[in-house]
């Protein structure tokens, strides 16, 4: 159950510009939600265009004035990270914040991993946003 309520005496991010990556669901989205409950301006971002959506519009209904937009990316491409950033920066004027949340998960035994999975799941991790 989600208990969360906006208070703007307590807006402790507000005129904050955040850039959350991993954005569409679990711990990104629960962190774009927080960040717009709190006042703060939030590019969400993800390579999954339909949770993306999702994420944006749950938030929207819950916190019908937040400041919020979606940026479909692939972090691991340097091109489109940078163009995520330059897409806060123009949205915003600027960026304060950025939440570096993106993952990828493969469930298999060590032996048995996939070398371009274990390729895959480090890009995530080791590509700079700039």
């Amino acid at each position: 159950m989600n208990t969360m309520s906006f208070d703007p005496s307590r807006a402790r991010l507000a005129g904050k510009r955040a850039l959350i990556t991993g954005a569409a669901g679990g711990i990104g989205a629960a962190t774009a939600e927080l960040f717009c409950a709190e006042g703060a301006k939030v590019l969400l971002v993800d390579r999954d265009v339909t949770l993306l959506a999702d994420a944006v519009a749950a938030i929207g209904a819950r916190w019908g004035e937040a400041n919020v937009a979606a940026q479909v990316a692939d972090i691991t491409i340097p091109a489109e990270a940078a163009n995520a950033v330059a897409r806060a920066c123009s949205l915003f004027s600027g960026l304060n914040v950025l939440v570096n949340n993106a993952a990828v998960r493969y469930v298999a035994p060590v032996a048995e991993a996939d070398p371009a999975q274990w390729e895959a799941l480090f890009a995530v991790k080791k590509t700079p946003i700039k």
